[in-house]
């Protein structure tokens, strides 16, 4: 009896050490890589890396490869493979290298594109997505609102006579109480555009949104203002839709080429963040819709 007792503890104890074995030496490893790092980076450095570590995509990372690794000990190999899949998909979607690159091939062709310094247009169609509604019912720019502080810009500079703002809200999904295209409207006349010269257009999408503009103006040259790793579905869509497009570009999200990156800078572009997966959902939203001709 006292024999099948110390079995048992010692049979428990196995189970318990590869998991507390590996999660030491995955801590103390972690640990020797941070001293390094503080000696020849600084303590600043050391600072934003623990950050991008604690946040929930970094945390997520760290347990993962915990998991595969405690596996890995445990000789559960197709486990360990499993988990480490997707930490490796985490890792490659949410590291800023991978999402300049893949961002970078739809901005890239509009890069030398000064919007400031374009010839005249007839007309100018501001795209829908750069507002959303306050808490108090008002009305601000969101990410994207660059495109909306393009759009004035070239109105105060005399580039454009009147600016067309798209985007109705879809009811049945749509959080907020009033359209876009309302929205942006009144942030442009609040930046000094006259409400004459700024006019809705209707439109759910990209797609309706170019059907609305070929309706409308036909054979005039109209620029399209819109985030700049938008523009080539615009421009597609606004190709087909047979409208004479000018690309006015924006709000560009990609780095372009860096070079002499400071060494901190380069390691934290490693660790997976969440702006670096935002920005590769969105390119692979533009290709999906690339993909089924929307």
């Amino acid at each position: 009896m006292l024999l099948s007792r110390d079995v048992q503890k010692k049979n428990v104890g196995d189970q318990h050490f590869p998991i507390t074995g590996t999660f030491l030496r995955l801590l103390f490893t972690i640990v020797a890589l941070f001293v390094l790092l503080w000696c020849f980076l600084g303590r600043r450095v050391v600072e934003k890396i623990l950050v991008d570590l604690v946040l929930p995509v970094g945390l997520i990372s760290c347990l993962l490869l915990l998991i595969s690794a405690t596996f890995l000990r445990m000789r559960r190999f197709r486990d360990s493979g499993l988990v480490a899949v997707v930490l490796l998909i985490i890792i490659v979607s949410g590291n800023r290298y991978v999402a300049n690159h893949v961002i970078g091939s739809l901005e890239g062709r509009y890069s030398s594109i000064d919007p400031m310094q374009m010839e005249r247009l007839d007309v100018l169609v501001l795209l829908g997505g750069a507002t959303c509604e306050t808490p108090s019912g008002g009305f601000e720019v969101n990410d994207n609102g660059d495109r909306i502080v393009t759009a004035a810009r070239m109105f105060h500079r005399g580039l454009v006579e009147c600016i067309y703002c798209s985007g109705t809200r879809t009811v049945e999904v749509s959080k907020a109480a009033t359209d876009e295209a309302e929205q942006a409207r009144i942030i442009l006349i609040d930046l000094g555009v006259p409400e004459e010269a700024v006019v809705r257009l209707q439109g759910r999408n990209t797609f309706e949104e170019m059907e609305s503009i070929a309706e409308r103006f036909g054979d005039h040259r109209v620029g399209i203002l819109t985030s700049a790793w938008h523009l080539p579905r615009a421009m597609r869509l606004a190709e087909s839709a047979g409208v004479s497009a000018v690309p006015v570009p924006s709000n560009f999200i990609g780095r372009g080429v860096v070079r002499d990156l400071p060494a901190g800078a380069v390691i934290r572009d490693c660790v997976p963040r969440h702006e670096a997966l935002l920005i590769n959902a969105r390119a692979m939203k533009e290709y999906l819709a690339s993909i089924v001709r929307r």
